[in-house]
């Protein structure tokens, strides 16, 4: 899964949703809904 930066993309191979175990990027992206330029974070 790559995320936008302000100048470039990068590659995220493990996500840690807060409170949860880290899982693999992908397997996190194919459940979650995020719309097409939605910004995720602080």
């Amino acid at each position: 899964m790559y995320v936008g930066t302000g100048s470039y993309a990068v590659e995220l191979l493990w996500v840690q949703a807060q409170g949860k175990k880290p899982m693999r990027a992908a397997d996190w992206a194919r459940g979650v809904r995020i719309a097409n330029g939605e910004r995720v974070g602080g």
